[in-house]
């Protein structure tokens, strides 16, 4: 069967305020930036596929930059997945194929349009 484990990477916060407060349970420091970031990440990635070969990790409240920079890094060692950016393609594709397998027609002579606000259209 399939299994999910979630793992929450916790690389600090900026935010002197929160750190101070009695009520935070997140790491006490200085986000950590550049290469200890990217160590920590490449130490995460490499132990996931180590115990767990056939994994999908999927990326999830990452800014856009480091959740852009993470699927192009990751992308031909590990099989990954950001909901905020290839969720909305993902549903809108099987959409499609769903409707085109139903009336029998083919991907290839439709048009398509995709609308709407924000980012989503680019999906």
């Amino acid at each position: 069967g399939m299994q999910c484990l979630a793992i929450a990477i916790d690389v600090g916060t900026d935010n002197e305020k929160l750190r101070m407060d009695d009520g935070y349970l997140g790491l006490r420091q200085a986000r950590v930036r550049g290469a200890g970031y990217t160590d920590l990440l490449d130490e995460v990635m490499g132990s996931i596929a180590g115990r767990w070969p056939s994994s999908i990790v999927q990326f999830e409240a990452f800014s856009n930059k480091h959740a852009f920079e993470h699927l192009e890094k990751y992308r031909n060692n590990f099989c990954t997945f950001n909901d905020d950016i290839q969720g909305s393609a993902a549903v809108v594709l099987a959409a499609l194929m769903s409707a085109l397998r139903v009336t029998d027609r083919q991907f290839s002579d439709q048009t398509i349009l995709l609308y709407g606000a924000f980012r989503k259209p680019l999906a």
